[in-house]
């Protein structure tokens, strides 16, 4: 077959381009036979491959030749890109130690415009704009350097967490563009004729912030700061990604590829309806797994349901070494450290041994002295250690009389709970706890003296006054065992400070603590009869 050129009339009518219409008339184009057609054009830059268009026939003005030749540099604008994203990605690494809730969860991706693409891209736009200076097409093109910020979960807390993540980067003020596909108009354009296919779904749906970068971020992986350099950076969904990639070149590059069949207009069209189906099904699916590992325990009857059905308690046994503890401390413990949920439950458990080896007898073992827990209660009790942040503040709390003593009383119960009676919790203070006698004696003042009834339940400073002398032993010698990790005294004082036991009437604490006297040799002690 013989080689030939063919030479023809080429006419293009109102082919839509970024929302403008080209109407161009080109004769006499050289269109290549099949002989001499490289199909596989290689972009000098970056190696990429890239097939030769039309417009790569056509002589773009002086100023766009100029422009590319001697104003665009590829390796500048790509170190501008991979400044940029490793910028998001440094932030969103600096999240890895947040509750997956409160991350945001996305992938980075970064280019600059290849040369060649750019070429064909002004050409288009000059048609328009008509570019009399390089400043001019500086100001049209927002581009040369892209970074694409794929979410995982298109939610609106994530696309939330996204813009405050950018305007961090990069500044309050950074300018935000929603690119929302197709209008409605467009997709009832009834002008499109009969023969052409009309789509049902808006397409591409994007944000576009156009961010100026700071020259305090140059000199980094090969990157020097211009005046006016700025980055794309768009916040997309992954399906949107997805289907974005899978179908630019055709939908958006028409000008250059020639229209898109009507069946290739209709397949895209239907992907791109399961994109957005799927976008709301990923929402509906993060929103599902939030609710299900973040929503608070509202009540104690809905924090033993979880315990019942958490996987890592597998058998009654396990489950029961947590459900016949009093669960209202545990709770109200998780809710005062903000880790009344479930999946910080489930990760304590977890780091306990659950399911596969409870480590409780470990934890149990750093008692010192040594303290033996009810059997109903060594599962809490480990899991609150485990919890309880190491106290590294020297300073000293401080409180009213009244107030010191509804706190020791709070912590001496919290010791009776974790004991399993009064009378082990009495056995224990008497037999490993070394104290001195004035210790004791304070203490016994707090276990049973009806002289702090008084102050309890009075409003005045001068008869809360009269006790101070008489807690101020006990009450040092608790801030002291605060300090000490091994104490379990220190640890019911800091949870009694802390406020894990609710206030009760003054009749109701007193009732509860029955642990009893340290020794009847104090002169605070006085019979039950009295104290109660």
């Amino acid at each position: 077959m013989r080689k030939s050129n063919i030479s023809f009339r080429l006419t293009i009518k109102s082919h839509r381009f970024n929302g403008f219409l080209l109407t161009s008339y080109l004769k006499g184009t050289q269109i290549l036979s099949s002989s001499n057609m490289d199909t596989n054009e290689r972009a000098p830059s970056r190696g990429l491959t890239r097939s030769v268009t039309w417009l790569a026939q056509l002589e773009p003005s002086e100023l766009v030749k100029n422009f590319i030749s001697n104003e665009y540099y590829f390796d500048h604008y790509y170190n501008l890109a991979k400044r940029a994203a490793d910028l998001i990605k440094e932030k969103l690494a600096a999240e890895k130690g947040k509750p997956d809730g409160e991350r945001l969860h996305a992938n980075i991706r970064f280019r600059a415009k290849e040369p060649d693409s750019l070429r064909e891209k002004l050409i288009m736009r000059d048609q328009t704009e008509h570019y009399d200076s390089s400043e001019a097409i500086k100001k049209d093109i927002h581009d040369f350097a892209g970074v694409r910020m794929i979410l995982y979960m298109p939610s609106e807390p994530q696309r939330g967490k996204a813009d405050a993540m950018i305007r961090d980067i990069f500044g309050q003020d950074i300018k935000k563009r929603l690119h929302e596909g197709l209008r409605p108009a467009e997709l009832q354009d009834e002008s499109q004729g009969q023969k052409k296919y009309k789509p049902k779904h808006l397409g591409y749906e994007a944000v576009h912030y156009r961010a100026p970068m700071k020259e305090e971020y140059s000199v980094r992986d090969g990157y020097h700061f211009i005046p006016g350099d700025k980055v794309e950076i768009q916040v997309v969904s992954a399906l949107s990604h997805a289907w974005a990639e899978a179908g630019h070149d055709v939908k958006y590059k028409s000008y250059a590829y020639g229209p898109p069949t009507f069946q290739e207009e209709r397949v895209l069209d239907a992907l791109n309806g399961l994109v957005q189906s799927g976008d709301l099904l990923l929402e509906q699916f993060h929103d599902m797994v939030l609710k299900r590992t973040f929503t608070r325990f509202a009540h104690v009857h809905d924090f033993g349901i979880y315990l019942d059905n958490l996987d890592l308690l597998v058998s009654s046994e396990e489950t029961r070494k947590f459900e016949e503890g009093p669960l209202d401390v545990l709770l109200e413990f998780l809710r005062l450290q903000d880790k009344d949920y479930p999946l910080a439950v489930r990760n304590a458990v977890k780091e306990l041994g659950f399911s596969d080896e409870p480590k409780l007898d470990d934890v149990v073992a750093t008692f010192q002295p040594p303290f033996k827990p009810d059997d109903s209660m060594t599962a809490t009790l480990c899991l609150i250690y485990r919890m309880l942040p190491q106290l590294t503040d020297d300073k000293k709390t401080e409180s009213a009389p009244g107030r010191r003593c509804r706190v020791m009383m709070n912590a001496l119960t919290l010791l009776q709970d974790f004991a399993g009676q009064g009378e082990a919790a009495n056995r224990f203070l008497r037999e490993k706890v070394e104290m001195t006698d004035e210790v004791k004696q304070s203490l016994n003042f707090v276990l049973t003296s009806t002289r702090r009834q008084a102050a309890l339940s009075a409003d005045y400073e001068d008869d809360q006054q009269k006790i101070k002398s008489d807690l101020h032993a006990a009450w040092n010698w608790f801030q002291d065992q605060a300090h000490d990790r091994t104490s379990i005294c220190g640890l019911v004082f800091r949870l009694a400070v802390m406020g894990v036991i609710k206030d009760k009437t003054l009749k109701a604490s007193l009732d509860q603590l029955d642990i009893g006297p340290l020794s009847r040799t104090s002169t605070g002690w006085e019979s039950d009869t009295d104290h109660k």
